[in-house]
């Protein structure tokens, strides 16, 4: 029985992108697909130069594909490239004035996060930028991919259980692949921060924590990236005051801008009127015209808050 190059694409969209959670088919990952007799191999490109479940992802779409009938063999390769954000008119863009405090998520989830804040910092720091990405989420993924290993007590709840802990003492160089990545750092995060974020909502001066801590780093890095988690916690709360300003990733799912007016009411709460927040329009697929149009119709409200950048 002959194998089909259109039959080894539908048995992979299967496999899904935990953080963006849409098949590895319709993200475009999968990449060289070639097919020969009952050998089939391929590869998944991923959006950034590690991945905490790329093993687990790679095993899945093998088993997906040797379950095809007439598929004797399968070679899975993985790979990674940060994808460059594309600009309405073909430039990266980045708001007037912007400076180098940045929230990402700023309570939302399932919108890709995580990836934006990972890819950003890549980013910055290959263009030379002395980059460092504070994992505010206690799920952790970005300290995953940047740390090979965690230590249990040099991790970010630190400066938010102890006054006398320091910030600059639980940076660490950032790793892919067990190699350094230049001018990129990261202070990691842990499940633990969860438990910390409760028994912080009692204590006097609780959303400035952070704050006080960033200030004293002084000159010493270009950008400050805070991957924020899925939630507007006391945690979040930290992140949206320390911030230059707050980028919002969304994707073109239906249900993404859900909440999105009572964010925005959070956010000028917190920063005292200021509403110092861009949405970067996410996962954009162009084969789901009627869901992009209602997005897009969604975010007139707020278009002078949308960056030009979409990312594909």
């Amino acid at each position: 029985m002959s194998v089909e190059q259109s039959a080894v694409l539908e048995a992979l969209k299967v496999v899904t992108d935990p953080d963006l959670h849409r098949d590895i088919v319709s993200l475009g990952f999968i990449k060289d697909l070639k097919v020969d007799g009952g050998r089939v191999s391929f590869t998944i490109e991923l959006t950034t130069p590690a991945c905490p479940v790329k093993d687990q992802m790679r095993d899945q779409a093998r088993a997906a594909v040797m379950r095809m009938p007439g598929v004797s063999a399968v070679d899975v390769q993985m790979s990674a490239r940060v994808r460059e954000a594309v600009g309405g008119e073909g430039g990266r863009q980045m708001p007037e004035g912007v400076k180098n405090i940045i929230a990402v998520g700023a309570g939302k989830g399932g919108v890709g996060k995580t990836t934006v804040a990972v890819n950003l910092a890549y980013g910055l720091a290959q263009a030379g930028k002395r980059t460092v990405l504070i994992d505010l989420d206690p799920q952790a993924h970005a300290t995953v991919i940047y740390c090979s290993q965690i230590p249990r007590d040099r991790t970010v709840k630190e400066i938010f259980e102890h006054r006398t802990a320091e910030l600059s003492g639980l940076i660490v160089p950032a790793e892919v692949h067990e190699r350094a990545v230049e001018k990129l750092s990261i202070v990691p995060s842990s499940i633990h921060l969860a438990v910390t974020a409760e028994r912080l909502i009692s204590q006097h001066y609780r959303e400035r924590r952070l704050h006080t801590q960033v200030e004293k780093l002084g000159n010493g890095y270009d950008y400050i990236l805070l991957d924020c988690p899925p939630n507007l916690g006391v945690i979040t709360v930290n992140a949206i005051y320390t911030a230059d300003w707050v980028l919002i990733p969304t994707t073109y799912g239906r249900y993404s801008l859900d909440g999105i007016a009572d964010l925005f009411a959070s956010i000028e709460e917190i920063r005292e009127g200021k509403r110092d927040c861009w949405i970067l329009r996410n996962a954009f697929d162009s084969r789901t015209s009627g869901t992009n149009e209602y997005i897009e119709k969604q975010l007139e409200n707020v278009r002078s808050h949308v960056l030009k950048t979409v990312i594909r």
